[in-house]
């Protein structure tokens, strides 16, 4: 059971638990020369786009939250 950043995140596809890809959004400074992130900083939400590594079946965050997967 996770408790830290991926508390509460479960594929409710194959239950798999430890490793998602996230979409999720984060500042960049842009030039001509191209872009740099601004910081390590990054989030994301209930709407976010995930994947689960394990099956790659797709949703968004809160389609994956434990008390959705639960009841799904």
């Amino acid at each position: 059971m996770n408790s830290n950043c991926l508390e509460g995140i479960v594929c409710p596809e194959c239950n798999q638990e430890e490793a998602f890809e996230i979409q999720a959004m984060t500042t960049v400074m842009v030039c001509d020369d191209g872009a740099e992130p601004m910081s390590g900083n990054f989030v994301w939400d209930d709407f976010s786009t995930i994947t689960c590594h394990a099956c790659r079946h797709q949703g968004t965050v809160g389609s994956f939250s434990s008390a959705d997967a639960t009841s799904a």
